[in-house]
């Protein structure tokens, strides 16, 4: 009796564990992502679930939206349309963009009156 008492005891214990979350969540962000607001919300996560570890990597990001998962990472906050459903994808801000330039660059390529910017003018910069 004494044996089955402990086997349940442990029984117990063991789907205790498998109600709480814990282990490490691998993250990448942009770098100018990861400067805004996601300091506040990885604590919040964190105070919210103690037994995870949240291992935040700025920067890094690859050209290939996928690329995370075969890095080891879980989370991958992507600021491209992802165009197919290999991986879970949710909206969780929309971002405006402002453009702006010296009036030295305005006075080389004129003003930017068309939101859609001359092909070649620019380059992305991660």
């Amino acid at each position: 009796m004494r044996v089955l008492s402990e086997i349940a005891a442990e029984e117990a214990a063991i789907s205790g564990r498998n109600q709480e979350a814990e282990g490490t969540l691998w993250v990448i962000v942009p770098k100018w992502i990861g400067t805004q607001d996601i300091a506040d919300a990885v604590t919040s996560f964190c105070l919210e679930f103690p037994k995870i570890t949240v291992s935040l990597t700025l920067g890094g990001m690859s050209q290939r939206t996928y690329d995370f998962i075969e890095r080891g990472f879980d989370v991958a906050l992507q600021t491209k349309d992802i165009p197919d459903s290999l991986v879970k994808v949710k909206k969780v801000a929309s971002i405006r963009y402002t453009i702006v330039a010296s009036p030295a660059f305005i006075a080389e390529h004129g003003p930017l009156t068309d939101p859609r910017v001359k092909p070649g003018l620019f380059t992305a910069c991660a």
